[in-house]
């Protein structure tokens, strides 16, 4: 794009950043009734009077939901842990939360109770429970079921990371988790025998908006 000079002088001038010296020159111009800063003042005049006769409406909650479907969903934090080192996403085979076992494709309710999670990834099984904040703190627990259960785990918030190794039983505990407040991803990394695995502990989405969109 081509840049107007008289357009950017008018508006270090309203916006009081031209020194002493090229403020007389601009205003001297303007008195004098130079053609071409006259010519910019009189379009920037015209832009104002345009733009305060636009008016913009919120669109409707159903076209945001249909156009967010169209966009490339962006990829998990599992997703990308498996890309970036390897492995495999374990997959949820339940969930016990708000009281009473739910299926894994039952979930998308936020929860406040404690999630009793299962997952699988080939002959390896973990059991995960998901303490709701105590103190300003999440707890988390888990316990690995494998032939060699003592194992590196790793607990990915967000952009954070926390260590810890698998007792010869297979347990493990993050006992003071500080999960930041809103939205965060929330992710397991297991170093097993048989190479990575990755947990998706990331609460359950809700289920408002579909609701109210069917």
């Amino acid at each position: 794009m081509t840049e107007i000079p008289e357009l950017t002088m008018l508006a270090d001038l309203a916006e009081g950043r031209l020194d002493p010296d090229a403020t007389r020159r601009v205003t001297g111009r303007l008195s004098a009734g130079d053609a071409s800063i006259l010519a910019a003042r009189d379009w920037v005049a015209w832009f104002h009077q345009a733009a305060a006769s636009v008016h913009f409406t919120e669109a409707p909650p159903e076209l945001v939901a249909r156009l967010h479907g169209l966009m490339p969903a962006r990829p998990s934090l599992v997703q990308r842990l498996a890309a970036a080192a390897g492995g495999v996403v374990a997959q949820l085979v339940g969930d016990a939360s708000l009281g009473g076992p739910l299926l894994a494709g039952a979930r998308g309710v936020p929860v406040a109770e404690p999630r009793q999670l299962l997952f699988e990834a080939g002959d390896v099984e973990v059991a995960v429970s998901v303490v709701p904040p105590v103190d300003g703190c999440t707890r988390i627990d888990g316990q690995l079921f494998a032939d060699d259960p003592a194992r590196p785990v790793e607990l990915v918030v967000g952009e954070h990371r926390m260590a810890v190794t698998a007792d010869s039983a297979g347990e493990f505990s993050f006992p003071m988790v500080d999960l930041p407040p809103g939205s965060v991803e929330l992710g397991l990394t297991i170093d097993t025998a048989g190479g990575l695995i990755h947990l998706d502990l990331t609460p359950p989405a809700s289920t408002h908006l579909s609701e109210e969109l069917s």
